[in-house]
């Protein structure tokens, strides 16, 4: 068993980023700013922090599976690892779908394999319940994909004999994923069939990339990186630069800002762009990390760090609070008063994702942890090795530990990216959404 002890703070901060841009994201597209603002075109393309989230599970959740491989050493446990991830995924969203269904009640679950499908996470996979449920919930369907899917790849990968190189080998497995999923998407689209557009397949390039970083950031650990290193930027502000610049190249393709048809070759362009963008925003947090610098120190600091350990409750609160508010004030979805639907639904969602979090997620994952160490001690015996920390390429709510926050001591948008015929947005309040099948 190896034990991946290095810790990436600035992930944190990148959670709470994401979810927060994907939080402004929904408040826009719901209330209707984004038809009436010239730049609606930028507000639109904000859900790109779910391409982070996703380049961030490959990066934190592939390092400790390559580390062991290019180190020959065992592999992360699998049965530890699927126990941490289903700790970290379902309770807190079975908690807040209840929620959703019974004290929102805005959504319905009319038979029984309709709450079988929308409790499992397997709604991307039935046209009919895609947008059921808790709407934002399809990216976590394409996450736990990626989770059950990562230590088979890990395996299949280490048994490969083409090369003797583990580098080698992990740098072919990522470009094999990149260039599988783009053929996918390819001819996927090329039949029309619009619903395998949120399987995980369609999102192996986005997790490619994170995956990618994570063998990047293993070579130089073992001191097996080459001249090319010394070309990867230092700077963040060079990443972040190449991100924005990127970003506003893609708010201006002529992307639809609603419910409309897009071609699918502009719609691929779009994907892969956003992809690229995801990446480099996360490259700063994870590359040459210790160079410090100024977008460094703001993603490690102790708010964002803070916030980053909620943001899992921030992603799944916001969307039933944005529409429960305009309820309040008397709005309708697409056609609500932005700046009190933004203020009310900030609020009441952050104190919702603290509240999941110290009831239901901190206890659940330091439980897990606890087990995990209690199990890796007994197995470990008395050879002086101790007890390992629980895994720190992960996120600190995943570690169970919890940054500093002044006052309180405290990882897809929602928008299915489809293409694919227009829909009323009336036809219900959650599937009004948030998923343009132009997107």
């Amino acid at each position: 068993m190896t034990v991946d002890r290095r810790r990436f703070p600035g992930c944190d901060g990148l959670r709470a980023l994401a979810a927060g841009t994907v939080l402004f994201f929904h408040v826009a597209t719901l209330t209707g700013l984004n038809t009436r603002t010239g730049a609606g075109k930028y507000f639109f393309q904000l859900d790109v922090g779910v391409d982070v989230f996703f380049v961030l599970s490959g990066f934190l959740l592939y390092r400790p599976f390559v580390r062991a491989h290019v180190a020959g050493r065992t592999g992360p446990a699998v049965g530890d690892y699927l126990k941490r991830r289903f700790l970290r995924i379902f309770p807190a969203y079975w908690f807040v779908l209840l929620a959703v269904l019974y004290v929102f009640h805005q959504a319905t679950a009319p038979r029984a394999v309709d709450g079988i499908v929308f409790f499992s996470l397997t709604q991307i996979y039935s046209k009919q319940r895609l947008l059921g449920g808790l709407v934002p919930a399809w990216t976590l369907c394409t996450e736990i994909s990626f989770y059950a899917f990562l230590p088979v790849y890990a395996l299949v990968l280490r048994r490969w004999e083409k090369w003797q190189s583990p580098l080698r080998k992990e740098l072919a497995g990522v470009g094999l994923l990149y260039v599988g999923s783009c053929l996918f998407r390819v001819t996927t689209s090329s039949h029309g069939w619009t619903l395998t557009n949120n399987w995980l397949p369609a999102y192996f390039d986005v997790f490619a990339l994170g995956m990618l970083f994570a063998v990047m950031s293993v070579a130089v650990e073992q001191g097996r990186a080459g001249s090319w290193w010394a070309s990867v930027p230092k700077d963040g502000a060079v990443w972040w630069g190449s991100a924005i610049a990127l970003f506003v190249a893609v708010s201006n393709i002529g992307m639809p800002l609603g419910l409309a048809d897009v071609s699918p070759g502009k719609y691929f362009v779009h994907h892969l762009l956003a992809g690229t963008i995801g990446a480099l925003l996360v490259a700063p947090a994870v590359l040459h990390e210790e160079e410090g610098g100024l977008i460094r120190r703001c993603l490690s600091s102790p708010v964002l760090r803070a916030l980053g350990v909620i943001s899992y409750g921030i992603y799944l609160w916001q969307v039933p609070w944005i529409f429960q508010v305009e309820k309040w004030i008397g709005g309708h979805p697409y056609f609500s008063h932005f700046w009190p639907v933004l203020v009310l639904t900030t609020l009441l969602t952050l104190v919702s994702a603290w509240g999941t979090y110290v009831l239901i997620e901190r206890p659940l994952t330091q439980q897990g942890s606890r087990r995990t160490a209690a199990a890796r001690f007994g197995r470990e015996g008395t050879g002086g090795v101790g007890v390992p920390a629980a895994i720190p390429s992960e996120s600190a709510a995943e570690q169970g530990r919890t940054p500093a926050w002044p006052s309180v001591r405290s990882s897809g948008s929602t928008r299915r990216r489809g293409s694919g015929s227009s829909h009323s947005p009336t036809e219900h309040p959650m599937s009004s959404s948030i998923t343009p099948p132009s997107k």
